[in-house]
């Protein structure tokens, strides 16, 4: 996560030509700019102050999100056990799950199939109960013996990922969406610098695509080694697509099932036991932009609350494995601010006021008060404590 500041601080060079951002007369409008912003924004939550309103209740905010939605599931402790561990079988599992993807199942795995055989991956396909021709399209190809397909009734893309984490047999992990590409020359190098290193995550640039244009995401910090001594989710993004993850990271913990946005799940189980990371420099995947996707379809969907119920699920994994740290809490801080926000902001203004409420009440079940460094967190860490819904919506906007 940026710091505010740095987020600031880049905006305003985005616009200022080439040639003069090394000027220390631009530099110098650049830190008043700054200055100037944190004294808008305290200006605005001593305002907001003066025109607080009755804080809503824990039963309310329930009762509220009940009428419409409520999703909360108790998080169960899993095990995969020594067998499953053991199984290097492969370099490489490569996790596809599909459904719904008949336009574009075939060239991606084509793209997969190009992997230079010398090395030993394997191609897990799960089939995720789709009602039309992706299942066909899959029969009818000419697939290599490398590759198992297996098909299940329809669950949601977390319980596809997990059953294919279930059947693999790699020393790392590779989770491929059905819509995108590979890039297989840079995959084939990446698996050589993991044969090379010894490395918990290894990660990489993307190539966005929407249909009409690319362009390359995720470039910051290229080729980049980091040995943690404690975790530093800033690094990379929480996408589980385009990245090798070793087999022991994923031994005691899988994606909760019938959430959306599953991949904040990498933020609290799986990055915080990162100890040795790797990002090269050439991207691997070519990522889809889908019209029909989770990002494109949670505005004024209700589901999109999941946001919020996904972290009870994720806290309680945390707490039950003593992982809760000030990163953890940071990370909460931002996920129930900002993100949450953003993602309910169509929604009814009671229910963003209850959603809040359910956040303030997970800060204080989970014990997620902090302080930080930067002011506009501790702030924002305040309005929870003070369950003040107006300050809340205010730095939400900015942070």
């Amino acid at each position: 996560m940026r710091t505010m500041k740095s987020r600031v601080r880049n905006l305003i060079i985005s616009r200022v030509p080439d040639c003069m951002i090394k000027n220390w007369v631009t530099e110098k409008i650049i830190n008043n700019s700054i200055f100037i912003l944190d004294h808008v924004i305290l200006f605005g939550l001593k305002f907001n102050i003066n025109r607080s309103k009755r804080v809503m209740s824990d039963q309310e905010s329930e009762k509220v999100l009940k009428k419409f939605y409520f999703n909360e599931q108790e998080y169960i402790y899993l095990s995969r056990g020594r067998n499953w561990l053991d199984r290097n079988h492969f370099d490489v599992s490569i996790i596809i799950p599909c459904y719904k993807v008949e336009r574009y199942i075939e060239r991606c795995l084509e793209s997969v199939f190009k992997i230079d055989s010398k090395y030993k991956v394997e191609i897990i396909v799960i089939n995720d109960g789709s009602p039309d021709n992706t299942l066909a399209i899959i029969d009818n190809m000419n697939l290599p013996n490398n590759t198992k397909v297996i098909s299940q009734d329809n669950r949601g893309l977390s319980a596809a990922r997990n059953k294919g984490i279930e059947e693999s047999s790699g020393k790392y992990i590779f989770f491929l969406d059905s819509d995108d590409i590979l890039y297989t020359e840079s995959f084939n190098k990446a698996i050589s610098t993991l044969k090379s290193g010894d490395y918990d995550l290894l990660d990489a640039p993307y190539v966005s695509f929407n249909g009409l244009k690319k362009q390359l995401l995720n470039y910051e910090s290229v080729d980049v080694e980091e040995f943690f001594q404690e975790y530093n989710f800033e690094l990379t993004n929480a996408y589980a697509w385009g990245k090798f993850f070793r087999r022991e990271l994923w031994l005691e913990t899988e994606f909760p099932i019938n959430y959306w946005f599953e991949d904040t799940h990498l933020l609290y189980s799986i990055f915080p036991n990162v100890k040795r990371y790797k990002k090269v420099q050439s991207p691997l995947v070519e990522y889809y932009i889908n019209e029909n996707g989770i990002t494109k379809q949670a505005d004024n969907n209700m589901k999109s609350l999941d946001t919020l119920y996904i972290l009870e699920y994720l806290l309680a994994e945390v707490r039950n494995k003593n992982l809760l740290n000030n990163k953890i809490k940071e990370i909460s801080l931002v996920q129930m601010s900002s993100l949450l926000f953003r993602r309910i902001r169509f929604l009814d203004e009671d229910v963003q006021q209850a959603a809040f409420i359910r956040a303030c009440y997970y800060f204080e079940k989970y014990e997620l008060n902090g302080v930080y460094e930067e002011k506009l967190l501790n702030r924002l860490n305040q309005s929870f404590v003070k369950r003040d819904y107006r300050s809340w919506k205010l730095l939400s906007k900015i942070i």
